[in-house]
This record gives C-alpha cells, structure tokens and sequence, in this order.
C-alpha cells in the first residue's frame, strides 16, 4: 500500500505544470510534505527543518508564493539550499526578489556572499550590478539596528566585512548592537568580534570597551585560557587602554593553563601583549617600552610575577615539544627576543628545534627568526644556522613583504654576518621593483643594513626607495630620518631634491625629539 501511494506521488510530480518539484519521505517511506519551487530555480533540498530529525512534520513560518499556484515553500531551508551554491545569477535572484522573507541565517550568508562578489572573490554574470548588493546591505543593516543577529551571528558578520563598501555605517552598527546585547556575549564572542574589528584596522567604542571590559572580568572563571590568551592579544594589537585587573586575570588565566590548550603561538602573543602593557593608578595602557627578562626592579610585582610564569610555560612547552610547528617556533624565539630574555640552555634547544625543521618554515618565519636571533645576539657571524637561513632567504625573497627582507638584511648586519652574492642579488631586484611599497621603518632599515653591509645600490634601486620615501615621509620618526640621511651618505647616495625636501620638512617639526646621536648622525 505504501508503494502504491508513493508511486502515485511520483506520477503526481512528474505531471505537473511546475517543472520542478522535490519529494521529502520520512524514514518509513512515507510522504513527508511536497515543495513546489519558483520556475527559475534548481534542486530545492526538501528535508524536514525541525532539527534533523527524520519524520518530523515540516516547520511551519513565513514562506514564499509560487508564482503559478498557492503552494508554499519553507523559506529557511529554500533560501539556505540556494546560498550555498556556487551559482551567482542564482544567488542574485533569490536575494533580489525575496529579501523580506529571509532570516537571520540567509541574511549572514548573502551579505557574505555578495560580498565576495564586491570584493571581486567570486566571477560574477554580465547581468550584476552593485544595486542587488545594496538591497542586502539595507536588510542587514536594519537586521543588525532591530538587534536581530546573536552575539555569535554579530561576530560573524564583524570578521566578513572586510572591504565591503559603505563598513562605517553598518560597522557602527554592529558595534551598538553588540552594545545593547552585551549580557548575551561570552568570552569567546567577545575574542572572535575584537578580532573581527582587528581585521578590519577599526577602534571599538569606547562604550564597548568599558562594557566587555567588565564582562570579561565577571566571566573569568569560564573563559578558557585559549579565549584569554585570544582577548590578551586583541586587546594590545587594538592599541586601548583597559583596567588593571582585566590584563592581571587574563594573563593569570594564560598562566594557569596547565593542561597546555594554549598554542605555542598563541602563549608567544600572550607573552608579547601582557609584557607591554604599563599598569598606573588601576589602568592597563600599552606601551612601546616592554618589561624585559630578567625582570629586576618592577613597579608591579603582580605584574612581573604573571610575566615570569607566563615565560616558564611557553619555554616549558617548546622543550617538550618534539612535534612543535615551524610557525610556533618562530613566535617563541620572536617573543623571548621581544623581552630580551636570555637562557643559554633554551637558546640552544630552540636553534636545534629550527634547524631540525628549517624545510617547512614560510618566509614570514625565516624573517622572524633571523630578526630574533640578532635581537638576542645568541648567533655567531657565518654559522651553519644563518647559512641555513639565508637560503631559505633566498628561496622566499620574492614573496616576501618590504619589513620581511628589511628584517633579515638588518638582521645579517647587526650580527655582522656578510650574506652571499645570491641573495645580495636578490635584494636588489626587490628594492628596485617593491621599494615603492616600504613603510618608513622597513626603509630605514633597509639603508641602514645596505651601509653596513658595504652593499652597493644602483640608481634605479636608489629612485625606487626614494619613490616610497616620498610617499610615507609623514611617517618617518626622527631616528629614521637620521638613519636613512647617515646611510645615503655612506652608500655616497645623493638623495634627490624632492626626498631631501621632504625629509627636511618631518625633521623640522621632530628636532625637539631627537637624540644626541639622531642629530650628530644628520649633521654628519
């Protein structure tokens, strides 16, 4: 009997006048309900949305009408079917003629979505045009401003919205809402929306700040050392200034992972952050100066205490590591150089560590751990490890970003290490054809390491550094216009008219800032 009334529903679909038509049966063969979907669409899932469950009877809410009957379809799971596809005219249609039957899910998915298609990700149809991005922006706007997305969704919404058009009016937005729900969010939430607004090179409110500020306090005893060490991080990269007590609990909590969920990455962060943050009068404000190792005289021996035991974990988990990953040695060796610290026996066992693995490491490390060993000075000029390094140099030079070469050229000049011809080369060509993307400190040092290195650069080299000079010269610090003027003079490099104009025009306003040795090495 159930074959028959199944055979007859076959039969039913198959005549219809809509062409497309999805059967869902429950786990006894039966018919569960039947979906008539619009002309233009395509394999519309048909299972039960009520949590997975087989059999259960179709989810009841708000649906859309077929155009040729009054048959209706469960909007949810139609629109999710169609926004996972990787058909954009598809995607467009949906989002275009049924924005106002869309929930929260779909929303996040299109903006998503079509942002991509802005952002140039995705190959759109000749037919697309920004208005149907616009019209979802709009329903994610008003979602947002109505406090329809959770914490969760909030946060989403934060780390996909990088280089979208129009990011400060509904960024605002998310930030209010995260504002008015706040007693909603847990830490993890809070970490994943801070990181959201790093991505995105934006300043959270100051009435975010303060409210997750005492949220996080309040639920320090359910925050996972993985999520502090998270927020830790987010926090010092934001560049803001907090309470006393949240950076002291966070850092305690980081401490305190014995069960070692923290990644080495993670703990080199951690170690980075909570070492540069100055505590005054209760409040928590970052600073360029870092504690560092040994830690001597502190004004806040709470402080000194969590760093210390924050450094006994990181160093303890990369001792007994024998499967630790190339980019969580780098950031070990990064952040014990960021602190000064100086352990002979550790120095030894992370140097074997890299040169065990010097085949997986990325250019970002090689950078990394060549600028560390030079920090630290734990390598002698012409070893096997900077030989090691330097070709890996070699290898990664034209991936590399303007502050990783700056990084491994001064590295090689302060630990007086005289790299070979090939990577010399190498160096070159990247100035001649990236110099005009340096920043100021990637310039500087750069000159500088050039200069002590007796490394001769060609005029074209020479023009295409001083065509970044001339676009970041706003930037340059006193030291780094001294340094790039001491260097020039060594090189006997005449800087052009338009640098030297430019130069003079930041050292004039900076002269009040500069050091003995800035101003006897501009006058030299």
């Amino acid at each position: 009997m159930r074959g028959f009334f199944g055979l007859v529903v076959v039969l039913c679909v198959r005549t219809h006048p809509i062409r497309r038509v999805n059967v869902g049966f429950d786990r006894w063969g039966r018919t569960s309900r039947l979906l008539f979907a619009q002309p233009r669409l395509e394999r519309i899932p048909c299972r039960s949305s009520r949590a997975g469950r087989a059999g259960a009877p179709a989810a009841r809410g708000r649906g859309i009408r077929s155009p040729e009957g009054s048959r209706r379809l469960t909007t949810s799971r139609l629109h999710k079917g169609i926004l996972s596809s990787t058909r954009i005219d598809m995607l467009v249609n949906v989002t275009t003629d049924n924005l106002a039957s869309m929930d929260k899910s779909n929303i996040i998915a299109a903006y998503k979505k079509l942002g991509d298609i802005i952002k140039g990700k995705k190959s759109a149809p000749d037919s697309l045009d920004q208005g149907s991005w616009w019209k979802v922006h709009n329903l994610a706007l008003k979602a947002v401003e109505s406090d329809f997305l959770n914490p969760f969704e909030l946060s989403s919404m934060v780390a996909n919205h990088k280089g979208l058009p129009n990011s400060t009016v509904i960024l605002n937005a998310l930030q209010l809402s995260a504002v008015r729900q706040s007693s909603r969010f847990l830490p993890k939430n809070i970490a994943h929306f801070y990181i959201g607004l790093i991505q995105l090179r934006a300043q959270p409110k100051p009435e975010l700040l303060k409210i997750f500020d005492k949220k996080l306090r309040d639920s320090m005893v359910t925050c996972q050392p993985h999520v502090a060490a998270s927020v830790l991080w987010a926090l010092r990269k934001m560049n803001v200034e907090v309470s006393e007590d949240l950076i002291q609990m966070l850092g305690e909590k980081v401490a305190g992972d014995v069960n070692g969920t923290v990644r080495v990455k993670l703990l080199a962060r951690s170690v980075w952050s909570f070492a540069s943050f100055k505590f005054r009068e209760g409040r928590a404000k970052p600073s360029d100066s870092i504690m560092e190792m040994p830690l001597g005289q502190s004004n806040n021996g709470k402080q000194a205490n969590v760093l210390e035991r924050l450094v006994n974990v990181m160093g303890e988990r990369v001792r007994s590591d024998s499967d630790i990953e190339a980019s969580d040695l780098a950031h070990a060796i990064w952040a014990f150089a960021k602190i000064s610290y100086q352990d002979s026996e550790f120095t030894d066992t992370i140097k074997e560590k890299i040169s065990d693995r010097i085949s997986i490491f990325d250019g970002y490390d090689i950078a990394n751990i060549l600028w560390s060993l030079a920090k630290l000075q734990c390598e002698q000029p012409n070893s096997e490890l900077l030989s090691l390094l330097e070709g890996c140099a070699i290898d990664f030079s034209s991936s590399f970003k303007p502050q990783g070469l700056s990084n491994c050229l001064w590295a090689f000049a302060t630990l007086s290490h005289p790299p070979s011809t090939e990577f010399i080369e190498a160096s070159k060509h990247y100035m001649q054809t990236q110099g005009k993307r340096f920043d100021a400190q990637s310039i500087s040092n750069t000159l500088w390491a050039c200069a002590k290195l007796e490394i001769k650069l060609s005029p074209q080299e020479i023009m295409s550094l001083e065509e970044g000079i001339l676009k970041v010269y706003k930037e340059f610090v006193p030291q780094e216009i001294s340094i790039s003027l001491w260097a020039f003079a060594h090189l006997e490099q005449k800087p052009s008219s338009a640098v030297l104009g430019a130069l003079e025009e930041q050292l004039s306003s900076k002269i009040p800032l500069m050091s003995a040795q800035g101003v006897a090495n501009t006058l030299w």
